[in-house]
Formats: C-alpha cells, structure tokens, sequence
C-alpha cells in the first residue's frame, strides 16, 4: 500500500477531502502574498497540493480525471496559439 493510500485508510476519506481543501487554501494565501510581496513559502505549499491531489486520485476516478486533464490540456494550447497568434499581429 502506497503512502498516499494509508493516509486515507489512516484518516478517511472525508477527513483528507477536508485536508485537501485547507491545503488549497493555504496554497492560493501564499501565492496572493508573493504576489503582494514577493515572499511566501509557495514551494511548500505546492508541494502539500501534490500529495493531496494524488489523494484525490486515489479518492476518484483516476481515469475519468486523465480524460479530463487530456481535454483542458488541449484547450489551453488551443488559447496559446490564439493568443501567440494576436501578439505577433
């Protein structure tokens, strides 16, 4: 059993959902204070988002997430190239 499996079975399911919100929290506070004032620790708080996230696809369905993930990741270059596209003229 992976690590990110015992948390759940450790805490819960719905504890760690409730984790991963706050850790989220606590990201979106560190990067509106860099972006304010140019300190924060927003590594760290990246870094406690990934090990959530890889919760959450423990919690979900890791498969529906990749299609998603695969469907805005082509529409991000999508808006790329739109955009690059309207820079150079």
């Amino acid at each position: 059993m992976d690590i990110y499996s015992k948390a759940i079975k450790v805490f819960g399911k719905e504890t760690q959902l409730i984790k991963a919100v706050e850790e989220l929290s606590e990201l979106q506070k560190e990067i509106c204070k860099f972006l304010i004032s140019r300190t924060g620790n927003v590594e760290e708080e990246i870094a406690d988002v990934k090990i959530m996230i890889r919760q959450l696809e423990k919690v979900f369905d890791k498969e529906i997430i990749q299609k998603w993930e695969e469907e805005k990741i082509k529409r991000l270059s999508k808006v790329c190239e739109v955009v690059e596209c309207a820079k150079k003229n």
